[in-house]
């Protein structure tokens, strides 16, 4: 099994690794690399506190479906850039 070529790579796939949608291998990859590397760990732990930030603050008055699915193929789609 090839671990990933470098950083980026954890960029590529992080919002596949949040909806936990990253094939098994390559999820084995991608916890491989973040043991390994401090910095995307940082980064990893960053983003998902974001996220959770971003979920308390909707959590009483929630965006309207369509708007959260726009925001989350905006973000599939900007993701592998």
């Amino acid at each position: 099994m090839e671990l990933l070529k470098d950083c980026q790579e954890i960029y590529d796939f992080l919002i596949e690794y949040q909806e936990r949608t990253l094939p098994f291998l390559e999820r084995v990859r991608f916890n491989l690399h973040l043991l390994m590397c401090g910095n995307c760990a940082a980064y990893l732990k960053a983003y998902s506190r974001s996220g959770e930030i971003f979920r308390a603050a909707l959590r009483d008055d929630p965006p309207p479906p369509e708007l959260m699915e726009l925001t989350l193929n905006f973000l599939r789609t900007h993701s592998r850039s």
